[in-house]
């Protein structure tokens, strides 16, 4: 490409400025899956490496659901080693958890990640994990919310920093955006067969709901939904300052096993 349109190094630094999820110095423990939202956010905190005084740590889980996952697995390491980050892997039959525990595999899946990278996070010291959850997945998730059923936290859908480690850089853009950014930088990745599996509820609504809803109704469906996370997400975020601020005035004592309030008109 002839211009610097592509180029999301840039965006990206005013997003993690103004949502403060990442300062100078900052040891970071990236969830690479080797597909394209992943390699983007590793190439981009790469890039930024340098400037933030950044340290970068790969992550890769091989949840044995696909042919291809030990390919995948080789990929990542090879990525991480070419730009000289620790690689950090786990293997784990994600379908038998599932079946032992009575739940979905993703929820399966969900855990397995939670767990490997907490438990990477206390042995390297790291005060950031990253995720590549992107405006995309952000209207996905609203809406699978929204069909199943939710309140107001929920329907906020995935928040840029979350449990003070767990950040998304990739939250203000697009899936298209970053198929631009991989294709100007040039950047291998893998694709994964299960994005497409209409078995899993998420996969229908990227590949039919969303389509629908852009084709019938919104090209910018995408961007209206995140833009309604975003405002739960306040909305969310001022009720808990108010319902905190209630609590310290009304309370009288507090320990481990009960809490006494004043509650005189």
């Amino acid at each position: 490409m002839s211009n610097h349109n592509w180029d999301l190094l840039p965006l990206l630094q005013s997003y993690l400025s103004q949502e403060k999820v990442l300062s100078v110095g900052d040891r970071i423990i990236i969830a690479v899956s080797g597909g394209p939202d992943s390699i983007t956010l590793l190439d981009l905190l790469n890039r930024l490496a340098s400037r933030w005084n950044l340290t970068l740590h790969v992550a890769h889980i091989n949840h044995q659901l696909r042919p291809t996952a030990k390919a995948d697995a080789d990929f990542v390491r090879s990525i991480a080693q070419k730009r000289g980050h620790p690689f950090h892997h786990h293997t784990e039959d994600v379908s038998d958890l599932a079946e032992k525990r009575k739940m979905s595999i993703e929820e399966a899946a969900r855990d397995v990640r939670r767990a490997f990278l907490t438990q990477i996070q206390h042995q390297t010291g790291a005060n950031r994990i990253a995720l590549g959850h992107t405006k995309s997945d952000q209207a996905e998730t609203v809406l699978l919310r929204l069909i199943r059923g939710a309140g107001t936290s929920g329907l906020g859908g995935i928040r840029p920093l979350s449990n003070s480690c767990w950040i998304r850089p990739l939250l203000s853009f697009s899936r298209k955006q970053i198929e631009q950014y991989v294709l100007a930088r040039n950047l291998e990745f893998r694709l994964d067969e299960t994005n497409t599996d209409q078995k899993f509820l998420r996969n229908r609504i990227r590949t039919d709901l969303i389509p629908h809803l852009q084709s019938i109704y919104n090209p910018q469906i995408e961007d209206v939904l995140a833009r309604t996370a975003t405002l739960l997400q306040n909305d969310d975020a001022q009720l808990e300052i108010v319902v905190e601020q209630a609590l310290l005035q009304s309370m009288v004592y507090r320990d481990n096993q009960k809490i006494i309030l004043d509650i005189t008109p």
